[in-house]
C-alpha cells in the first residue's frame, strides 16, 4: 500500500486530531500529578563543599507558621493554651516564653514557676482527630518540664524549646492543632493575665511548613555545601495602588545562585503598627537564563505583627520547598503593612551546577506546557507537532525520572528501617549481655563467698580436731603419770 493510498484511506486531519487527543491527555495528567521539578530539585546532588565560606545557621529550623485566628492569639481552657493553626503542617520546632509578671486577676494562679509547676505536656491531633503527645526526637519522658530552662527574671525569662519534633514513637508529625497543658485542671491558667493584658504564654513561636520542605536532618546534611551571601542593602522600594515591592537585584555579581533559605533582616522600627493579623510574604526572581521573566514561589511565606510574636527578633528565616535558580529577588507585601522595611539579605546558597540548570529548563517547559494548553491549534502544523512530540517526550522522561526518585526514596526509608531495627537489635543484645555479666558476677561473688565459708569451717574443725587430740593426749599423760607399780605376794601369811 502507497503512502498516498494510506492518507487517503485514513484521512491525514483524523491522524492529527488523534495525536492532539494524545498530548491532551499527557497535559491533563500532569496537572493531576505532584510537581516534578519539587522532587527532582530536592534530590539533586549538592555541589561540593567550598571550605572558606560557612552557612548561616538558624536558631529555630522552619518557615514561621501562624493560628487560624487574625490577631494570632491562642485560646485558654481551664489548664490548657490551644493553639488552633491555620492549615495543617508538618512540625519542627515549637518555642515558649512563660509570662513571670504577677497576675491581676484577683484568686486567681500564680505565674509560672519550674519549682511550684512540675509537668508540662503538649498534644496535637493526628489525622484522625486524636490526641497524641509530642516531644523532641531524642527525649524519651513526655513530661516537658526538665527541658524549660531560664532563671524566671527579666532577662531570663523562663523558655522552653523543643527541636526535632516528633510523635512518642519518633514519627514526624503534621497537625493542624497543639494543646499545652500545664498540671491538671486545677491549675486554671485560663484566668491569668499580667496588667498589661498579656496571657500566661507570655511569647511563642511554631515553625514548621508543608510536607514537602527539607527536614531538619536532610538540610544540616546539604548545609556544608552552602556558601553564604550578603546584601546589605535593597536596590530600591517601588509601591503600588496594593503592594509594596523591595527589590534586591545582583546579589551575586549578577551570576546566578541555587537558593536554599534566606534570612530576611528588617529595620527596628517594622512592626510597630496597630495591625495584629500576620503579613504574607510574596517572593519573586529573575535569573539569566530567562532575564525577561519573573517567577513567583507559590508559596506565601508570613511576619508577625502580634504582641505575643518572639521578642527582639527582627528578622525571619525562610526555607525554600524548592530550591530556586535566580540572580534577582523581588519581595511584595501589601500596602497596609507599609511599616514593615526589609534593610539587608542573607543567603544561603550554592553555584547551580549543569543538573541544576537542566531541571530548571525542565521546570519552564512544564509551566509553559501549562500555561499553552488551551492555545493548540485544532490543525497544527508539522513543526508544531514536533516541538509538541518534544515537550511530550520530555513530560514522559519526567515522569520516568520521578518514579525513579520515588523508588530510590523507598528503598532509602526500608533500608532506615532496617537500619533502625538492628540498631534495636543490637541494644536489646547489649542490654542482655550486661544481665548476663551481672548473673556471673554475682554468681562468682557467691562462689567466692561459699568457698571462703567452706574454708572457714574446714579451719574450725581442724581447729576442734586438733584440741580434742591435744586433750585427749594430756588425758593419756596424765593416765600414765598416775600408774602404782606394786609387788602383790598372794601367798604371804603372816
Amino acid at each position: 500500500m502507497t503512502v498516498n493510498n494510506l492518507i487517503e484511506k485514513y484521512k491525514l486531519y483524523n491522524i492529527f486530531k488523534i495525536i492532539i487527543i494524545l498530548l491532551i491527555l499527557f497535559i491533563i495528567y500532569r496537572l493531576f500529578t505532584n510537581n516534578i521539578v519539587n522532587n527532582i530539585n530536592r534530590h539533586t546532588l549538592p555541589v561540593p563543599v567550598i571550605e572558606e565560606f560557612t552557612a548561616l545557621t538558624p536558631l529555630y529550623y522552619g518557615n514561621t507558621i501562624t493560628l487560624k485566628n487574625a490577631d494570632n492569639i491562642p485560646t485558654y481552657i481551664l489548664n490548657q493554651c490551644i493553639f488552633e493553626l491555620d492549615k495543617k503542617y508538618r512540625i519542627d520546632t515549637i518555642v515558649l516564653y512563660f509570662n513571670i509578671n504577677a497576675n491581676s486577676i484577683a484568686g486567681g494562679v500564680n505565674q509560672f514557676n519550674n519549682i511550684n509547676n512540675n509537668n508540662i505536656k503538649i498534644q496535637f491531633t493526628d489525622d484522625n482527630d486524636n490526641l497524641r503527645y509530642l516531644k523532641s526526637s531524642d527525649m524519651v519522658d513526655i513530661n516537658l518540664i526538665s527541658e524549660v530552662s531560664g532563671s524566671g527574671s527579666l532577662s531570663d525569662n523562663y523558655k522552653l524549646v523543643l527541636n526535632n519534633i516528633a510523635d512518642e514513637n519518633d514519627i514526624v508529625i503534621y497537625t493542624s492543632k497543639i494543646i499545652v497543658s500545664i498540671d491538671n485542671s486545677i491549675n486554671d491558667i485560663a484566668k491569668y493575665k499580667d496588667n498589661s493584658d498579656i496571657k500566661y504564654i507570655s511569647e511563642y513561636a511554631i515553625f514548621g511548613g508543608e510536607r514537602n520542605i527539607l527536614s531538619k536532618i536532610d538540610y544540616n546534611i546539604l548545609s556544608p555545601s552552602f556558601n553564604t551571601y550578603d546584601v546589605n542593602t535593597p536596590s530600591n522600594e517601588t509601591i503600588t495602588d496594593n503592594l509594596k515591592i523591595t527589590h534586591f537585584e545582583n546579589i551575586n555579581n549578577n551570576d546566578d545562585l541555587k537558593i536554599y533559605s534566606m534570612k530576611i533582616n528588617f529595620d527596628t522600627q517594622t512592626n510597630s503598627s496597630t495591625i495584629m493579623e500576620p503579613c504574607d510574604l510574596t517572593i519573586k526572581y529573575q535569573n539569566t537564563h530567562y532575564s525577561n521573566h519573573d517567577f513567583e514561589i507559590t508559596n506565601k511565606y508570613k511576619i508577625r505583627n502580634d504582641r505575643y510574636k518572639l521578642k527582639n527578633t527582627n528578622y525571619i528565616f525562610i526555607f525554600l520547598e524548592t530550591p530556586i535558580i535566580a540572580n534577582r529577588l523581588k519581595f511584595e507585601i501589601q500596602n497596609k503593612f507599609s511599616s514593615i522595611k526589609i534593610e539587608s539579605l542573607t543567603i544561603n546558597a550554592t553555584i547551580p551546577n549543569d543538573e541544576d540548570i537542566k531541571d530548571f529548563r525542565r521546570y519552564v517547559n512544564i509551566k509553559l506546557n501549562k500555561n499553552n494548553i488551551n492555545e493548540i491549534n485544532v490543525c497544527p502544523t508539522i513543526d508544531n507537532l514536533l516541538e509538541q512530540q518534544n515537550k511530550t517526550q520530555q513530560i514522559c522522561d519526567n515522569l520516568e525520572y520521578q518514579d525513579k526518585v520515588k523508588s530510590e526514596k523507598i528503598r532509602l526509608e526500608r533500608n532506615k528501617q532496617y537500619l533502625l531495627k538492628l540498631k534495636n537489635q543490637h541494644e536489646q543484645i547489649d542490654e542482655l549481655n550486661n544481665v548476663i555479666q551481672d548473673l556471673e558476677a554475682k554468681r562468682e561473688h557467691r562462689a567466692n563467698t561459699a568457698d571462703k565459708i567452706r574454708v572457714l569451717q574446714y579451719q574450725k574443725q581442724k581447729g576442734d580436731a586438733s584440741t580434742i587430740r591435744d586433750l585427749a593426749n594430756q588425758r593419756l599423760e596424765s593416765q600414765d603419770n598416775n600408774k602404782l607399780f606394786m609387788d602383790l605376794n598372794i601367798n604371804y601369811v603372816d
